[in-house]
Parts: C-alpha cells; sequence; structure tokens
C-alpha cells in the first residue's frame, strides 16, 4: 500500500496543502483530510464509494455524491495539489508528481492529434463499415469520410457511396448546411451523403479532445519511467484518457440522433440507425438506378453453360433470368435494354477491353456483377452485334474461342470488342462460298448458310492449315517465285481459323484473292505428295551449294562446269511460280544432276589417286631411302600404301569426303613421309667420323702462318731446310647421343687422335644437324 511506501509526514504536507486552498470549501477540506487519515491504513480501500460512506455525519441525511465527485475533480485539476485516482482508489501523492503534472498541463494538442482521436473514435462507431442491400440481390458498403476543420480523414475507404460525417457547433449549423446543399451538387460529390451531427450546447467536445491528447502524450513521453509513483499517475492518465473517449463516444452517437442527410442538394432528418436504413438505401437505389437491368448474379461458369447449347430454345430459365432469349423464337433479343446498353458503350470508344467495359458496369450506375456482365457480352456476341479481339485475332462467332476467351473474369480483361459492322451476305454470294468451298477442299454437300459454311470451312482449313505451314519454309528458304501466294493462303486460312468460321462465307463468296490463293496452295501441296516437287529442289539445290564449297582442284573443273550449267536452269525454274506445271523439267534437271555428280566422283578418284602414287614413286627414289633398315623401309611403304582416294558412293558428301582426303595427303601426309626418311637416315649415320682435309687455299694460308719465314742464322744450311705439312682431320660428332656405343665411339675415336694432333695436324670438330 502507498503508506508503506512514503511517510506519514508527506501524506499530512500534502493534505494540508490542499486544505489550505480550500478552506473555505467544508466539503473540501472534509474530503482531504478523511483521505489524509484513511490514507495512512494499510488495508482500507479508498474507493468513491468508501470515501462518500465516510463523510456522513449525522444519520439519515444523504450525501450529494454529484457533489463530492465534482469537489474531487476540483482538487485533482489544481495545481500544486497531488490528490490523484490510482486504480480507483484515491490518494495524495508526493511532491514529484507535482512536475509531470505541470508538464501535462503546457501541452497544447495539435488539430491533427485531435483529428486522430476522433477518427479511431468513428471507426469504432462504424465498424463495420455501413452497407445496404438494394434490389433484394446488391448489397452496396458505403464508404466513411470525417471532416474536421476542412480537413478529409478517411475511417473506411469508399468504393462505389461515400458519407462524409460532420460535427459541428449548434451556432454553426445553419451556415454548414447552406455549404453542404450547394456542395452536394457538384458533379464529383454525386455519390456522396453528407452527414451532419449537431453537438448538444452543453457538450464540450473540444476540451474532451485536449483532455484526451493531453492524457495519451504526457503518458507515450514517460512510457519508460521507472519512478513507481509516477507510473501509478501515468496509469491513472491512461484511465483518465479511456474514460474521456468514453464520454466522447456518448457525445457523438448524441449528436447522431440529432443529424441531418443531404444528398444532392436534398436534405433528409436521420438518426443513428435511420441514416443507414432509410436514407442510405433510398440513395443506393438511386445511384444504382440501372442494376435492375441485370440484377441476377449469374455464376462463374455461365459462358460455358451457354455454349454448351447449340439450339438455343432449349436454354433452361437458369441462363435466361432477363429474358433477353426468345426461347420459342430462337433468336435473341438485340433490343433487350442491357444489351443495348453494352452496344452504346462501345460505340462510344469504337473499340474497349474487357476490362473497360468490366470496369464501367460494374460502376453506377449498373454496379453489376462480373460474371453478370461476361454473360451479357456473350450473348451480345452470339447475336453478332459484336466482333472479339484475341491475341491479334478477330473473333465474330460464340465457338470454342470466343468461350475460353470469356471463360473466366481474368481472361475476359485481355479481350477487344468492337461492334460487328460486316454487311449481310447475298443469297448468291453464300452460294458461291459453299461452291469453292466443295471444289477446293473436296467437301460433301455444303448449305448455302453461314453457319454451315463456317462449321465447314472452319473443319477443313483447321486441317489443312497446318499443311500449309509446313510448305511455307521451303518457299522462304529457296526464294520460291509463289511465297506471295502462298501466305496469302495461309493468311486467309489464319483469319478462318481465327473467327472460327465467322469469316469463311465473305472470303469464299466474295473475295476472289482468297479462293486463288487456296486454289495454288492445294496445287502445290497435291504436286509434292505426288511427284516430290520440293525434295527434287532442295536436292538440286543442296548439289550446287556444297560444289561451291568445294576448293579450287584441276580434279574438279569438268563437274563445276556442269553445275555452273545446272545453275542457270534452276534459277530460272525457281522464277516461276507455278511450279506444279513444269514439275517433269525439274525432275529431269535433277536426274542430270546425280549423273553429273556421279562422273564427278570417277573423274575425281581416279586423277587423285594417279598423282598420289607420283608422290609415291617420288619417295622410294630419295638416296636417304637406301639409308634406311629394312625395318624402316616397311614401315615407309606402309604408309605410302595409305595413300589411296576411295569413293564409297557417287554423292557429294563421298565427294567431299574424297576431296578431304586428297588434300590431307597431298599437304600434310606426303610431307610428313620424306620428313620420317629423312630422320631416319640421320638416325642411322655413325656417331663419329674422322676425315682428313684436302689440300686447299685456306689450307696452304694456315700452313704460312704456323711456319717462320725469317732466315735462322743459327741453323747451318736454312735455305734447304724443310717445312712440315699442314694436314689437319675433321672429326664430325651427331648433335644428339643417344645411346652407350654412340659414347663409346666418340671416346675411341677422340682417344686415337691424341698421338696425332698437334700444329700442323689439329682436329676441327663439326656438330651435325
Amino acid at each position: 500500500m502507498w503508506a508503506n511506501k512514503h511517510s506519514a509526514k508527506e501524506i499530512v504536507i500534502a493534505a494540508d496543502k490542499a486544505v489550505q486552498v480550500f478552506n473555505g470549501n467544508q466539503l473540501a477540506v472534509r474530503i482531504c483530510k478523511t483521505i489524509a487519515v484513511m490514507q495512512l491504513l494499510d488495508d482500507f480501500n479508498l474507493s468513491f464509494d468508501n470515501l462518500c460512506a465516510l463523510l456522513y455525519n449525522i444519520v439519515g441525511v444523504n450525501i450529494d455524491k454529484v457533489k463530492v465527485r465534482q469537489t474531487l475533480e476540483d482538487i485533482m485539476q489544481t495545481d500544486g495539489l497531488t490528490l490523484q485516482e490510482i486504480d480507483g482508489k484515491y490518494q495524495f501523492m508526493t511532491n514529484a508528481i507535482l512536475g509531470i503534472r505541470e508538464e501535462r498541463n503546457k501541452i497544447i494538442p495539435r488539430d491533427s492529434e485531435k483529428a486522430e482521436v476522433l477518427q479511431k473514435q468513428l471507426i469504432d462507431i462504424f465498424t463495420p463499415a455501413p452497407s445496404v442491400n438494394v434490389y433484394q440481390s446488391k448489397t452496396i458498403a458505403a464508404g466513411v469520410e470525417l471532416t474536421e476543420r476542412n480537413r478529409p480523414y478517411i475511417i473506411h475507404a469508399a468504393t462505389s457511396l461515400k458519407i462524409n460525417v460532420r460535427f459541428v457547433e449548434g451556432s454553426n449549423f445553419d451556415e454548414t448546411h447552406q455549404y453542404l446543399l450547394t456542395e452536394s451538387t457538384r458533379n464529383e460529390n454525386s455519390r456522396t451523403l453528407f452527414w451532419l451531427c449537431t453537438l448538444g450546447k452543453d457538450k464540450d467536445k473540444e476540451s474532451i479532445l485536449q483532455e484526451i491528447v493531453r492524457s495519451q502524450n504526457i503518458k507515450n513521453r514517460h512510457q519508460n519511467e521507472t519512478n513507481k509513483e509516477i507510473q501509478a499517475y501515468l496509469r491513472a492518465q491512461s484511465e483518465n484518457a479511456d474514460e474521456k473517449k468514453r464520454q466522447l463516444g456518448l457525445i457523438l452517437r448524441e449528436a447522431m440522433a440529432n443529424s441531418e442527410i443531404i444528398f444532392r442538394g436534398n436534405p433528409q432528418q436521420v438518426n443513428a440507425e435511420t441514416y443507414k436504413t432509410v436514407a442510405l438505401k433510398s440513395i443506393a437505389e438511386k445511384v444504382f438506378e440501372k442494376y435492375p437491368l441485370a440484377s441476377t448474379n449469374m455464376k462463374a461458369d455461365c459462358v460455358s453453360k451457354l455454349a454448351s447449347y447449340s439450339d438455343i430454345t432449349t436454354i433452361p430459365d437458369a441462363l435466361n433470368p432477363f429474358k433477353i432469349i426468345n426461347k420459342s423464337k430462337g433468336t435473341i433479343d438485340t433490343s433487350n435494354l442491357a444489351i443495348s446498353a453494352i452496344k452504346d458503350f462501345i460505340a462510344s470508344r469504337n473499340e474497349v477491353t474487357g476490362q473497360e467495359l468490366m470496369n464501367y458496369f460494374e460502376r453506377d450506375p449498373y454496379g453489376w456483377a462480373k460474371d453478370t456482365i461476361r454473360y451479357i457480352v456473350a450473348l451480345t456476341l452470339k447475336a453478332s452485334v459484336i466482333q472479339l479481339r484475341v491475341a491479334g485475332k478477330n473473333i465474330t462467332v460464340f465457338g470454342d474461342s470466343a468461350v475460353e476467351a470469356m471463360a473466366n473474369n481474368n481472361s475476359f480483361n485481355k479481350i477487344s470488342i468492337t461492334l460487328n459492322t460486316e454487311g449481310a451476305l447475298s443469297i448468291p454470294e453464300l452460294l458461291n462460298a459453299a461452291q469453292n468451298l466443295i471444289g477446293l477442299f473436296n467437301c460433301g454437300r455444303v448449305a448455302p448458310v453461314k453457319d454451315h459454311i463456317a462449321k465447314e470451312a472452319y473443319g477443313k482449313i483447321k486441317y489443312y492449315l497446318p499443311r500449309f505451314n509446313n510448305l511455307l519454309p521451303t518457299f522462304e528458304t529457296y526464294g520460291l517465285a509463289g511465297l506471295s501466294q502462298m501466305r496469302s493462303a495461309i493468311n486467309y486460312a489464319q483469319r478462318i481459323i481465327d473467327s472460327e468460321g465467322g469469316e469463311a462465307a465473305y472470303l469464299l463468296g466474295k473475295d476472289n484473292d482468297c479462293v486463288n490463293a487456296f486454289k495454288y496452295a492445294m496445287d502445290i501441296m497435291k504436286c509434292n505428295q505426288t511427284a516430290s516437287l520440293f525434295d527434287h529442289i532442295k536436292h538440286i539445290n543442296h548439289i550446287m551449294q556444297e560444289s561451291k564449297n568445294l576448293p579450287e582442284l584441276i580434279q574438279l573443273a569438268d563437274f563445276r562446269k556442269h553445275m555452273n550449267d545446272v545453275a542457270q536452269l534452276y534459277n530460272d525454274y525457281i522464277k516461276t511460280p507455278d511450279l506444279h506445271h513444269i514439275v517433269s523439267e525439274i525432275t529431269d534437271l535433277k536426274n542430270q544432276v546425280d549423273s553429273y555428280l556421279q562422273q564427278g566422283c570417277i573423274e575425281f578418284q581416279t586423277q587423285s589417286n594417279a598423282q598420289l602414287n607420283d608422290s609415291r614413286d617420288e619417295i622410294k627414289a630419295m638416296p636417304e631411302f637406301e639409308q634406311l633398315t629394312d625395318v624402316q623401309k616397311i614401315e615407309i611403304e606402309t604408309l605410302l600404301n595409305r595413300l589411296n582416294v576411295d569413293c564409297r558412293s557417287n554423292s557429294i558428301e563421298s565427294l567431299r569426303e574424297m576431296v578431304n582426303t586428297y588434300v590431307s595427303y597431298n599437304m600434310n601426309n606426303v610431307a610428313a613421309i620424306k620428313s620420317k626418311v629423312k630422320n631416319y637416315a640421320k638416325t642411322n649415320a655413325p656417331a663419329v667420323t674422322v676425315t682428313s682435309q684436302p689440300d686447299s687455299k685456306e689450307d696452304k694460308q694456315k700452313t704460312d702462318s704456323t711456319v717462320d719465314t725469317q732466315p735462322d742464322n743459327t741453323k747451318p744450311n736454312n735455305d734447304n731446310a724443310h717445312e712440315p705439312e699442314y694436314k689437319p682431320l675433321r672429326l664430325s660428332l651427331k648433335r644428339k647421343i643417344t645411346t652407350r656405343q654412340e659414347l663409346q665411339d666418340v671416346i675411341n675415336a677422340l682417344s686415337k687422335l691424341l698421338n696425332t694432333v698437334g700444329g700442323n695436324s689439329p682436329v676441327e670438330l663439326n656438330i651435325n644437324e
């Protein structure tokens, strides 16, 4: 208890100070003394009720608890006094509290802080967000916004409707009311309900907000305080803030009970209940006035289920809630207001995406469900009022591609939608389309009806388009003249596929270029299947191109000349668009190319082997060849015997292989064998040889330089003296000695020269490479 922590002296001093301040107030003096005395008891709960009980001094006289409460508030709010209510108990605090209380009283609440408190109060009041059900099937949630001192604060984000709440003093009501009557008529406020709530005269919202902010701020500033008494004070501030928030909530709710809704310049008296059940509901129905045109929420699979009924007369009522389909006639009512709304929106934009259309009709004044929007668009397409564009493809019929594109909201968002402006075909045009379809693609009986033509053409083109595409790379790779016609046929076929046959009647009935392109593609395809047209072209081109890559060799001269002649004819042929008309000439040229190739292979093999035989004989005639050992000669002859060009087949690949073999033999192998013979000859030479040098002018000069030409007067008969002869010996050594025997031979040769070496018999060393 507090008495255990603080001395009685501190309690008496604090109480005495309060008594002096309220000396003229008898009730205040009694309260201060009672609290001081009872505070000294360890186990007494000095709550408000217990305090009131202690204040009785005459039996039968009631205590005015309101006056007691007010007196306690006055004492606690007086500067310099330390009386506080802590955890529901009244007690005098020490002077440590005075500093923090002074700090609290100096806090000046900012407008943003007070607005934040008010904002949180409204979040509590408007949780969950207000919503109403309209037209028995649509729930509309309204956003909530607080305007305080002309600044907006979001309570709940708005999606369609928004409630703007304002609390005003009674003295400001008329001015604000008049302002909102005008403001609500502005176009940007057409979906905003202004809720004007009048505060009671005795309700001081401002002072309560200030108290809350001060209590919260002082607690936040000292949240890490360790002083136990200050901690108790801060808890009291939290309790004070909570109590003030409760009082504020009551004030706001009372203001809402005396309030007015202003919408588009029209005021309406409401309270905390009728603002939603009456005002919000009626306003929501005005905002979403066109929702009843498609008020049923369709299921997610509605488009797929709609497509499963080829006969719309059998469609169940669940798939026809808006009666757009006339089941008895098997027609779709394109004048229906929902379809008309879709059509008018597309017409206003020329082209819209699924997402744009979805966003538009989800908002007011429609508010349709996403699945319902997809359903109505599907009916509009089925009625041929619109056409879709999906991944660059136009779709005019409600077929598989359309169903897949509109199967769910994500895929629907990606499509583009335009009005279908294609004119109706005449009976002769439909007959022409049916006849062309039969003639081109060998169809059975085709009725001259657009849907029947679309279905039959879609099936046939779906079969032939991959085959047309298989022909196109050959046209592109080999530069065939009919490339543009082939591409046209593929483009027309793709249009029919993309529209799921929707464009077939028009293209086959009115577009002659389309018919001619299909005829050309079919003729080329049949010719290729029966006469291997493209295989022949590819074969000729392959031989021509490969022959250009062969090296310039004399053995290929005749073959090159023949291939030049072939190239002239080939280039003339591929410039002819109607290749199917000259397929016999192309076949003859292919056979001629094969004949030239066979002849070229034989000639090259014969001439190349003759040249290799000459190289073989040349190597055997080398002088070094005779210096080889028998084993080495066998090895060289084995290598020479491999110098032979073989022909595996009469193909361009075999010819190229022979050319590569010949070039490799002639440039690498022959030279390598020659080098090998020379190396073997050097290896077989002795490690050392000693030879005498013949007399030469140089030797004579060496002799003269070593003999004294001056007369020797000490020797008799000097003019008849015999001059020694200069005879050098040349010692040739191998640069690389690899065996002990070779080294021993060198030592022996040098040893023999020890007795003969001298000035006139020098030894000249020569290192052989």
